[in-house]
């Protein structure tokens, strides 16, 4: 699944087993909230309980979008375990600075935060 908008915010999921990883591409600003929505709902669909915000393409945050993004990682929370990866430095400044995600749910790429989750339950 892709979604995308105007202001070019998009995310391709990629799910296997009880893993679910969201690759987010573009802007996380003002105006791109609808997008980080449709998310949240498409998390909420899926049965999973290890998740991963993949952010390394998203070059620019600014703090009008955060509250939906705190929602989104809530809902993922929610769902199981939760890990950010990719965070860009003057992104992941801002979202640590703002309160906006969690420390020790950071990992510095994909793989990693996928090891950190651990080995996928057996059926």
């Amino acid at each position: 699944m892709q979604d995308q908008n105007s202001s070019g915010l998009t995310y391709v999921v990629s799910e296997k087993s009880s893993f679910l990883v969201i690759s987010f591409t573009g802007p996380l600003i003002w105006g791109n909230e609808n997008v980080v929505k449709k998310c949240q709902d498409e998390i909420a669909q899926r049965r999973c309980d290890r998740i991963v915000l993949d952010l390394r393409n998203v070059g620019a945050v600014n703090v009008a979008a955060i509250p939906e993004f705190v929602k989104l990682q809530a809902s993922a929370r929610q769902k199981g375990r939760l890990r950010l990866c990719g965070l860009r430095n003057d992104v992941g400044r801002l979202l640590l600075e703002k309160g906006a995600v969690r420390e020790q749910e950071l990992r510095e790429d994909l793989k990693t935060a996928l090891k950190s989750l651990g080995p996928a339950e057996a059926p």
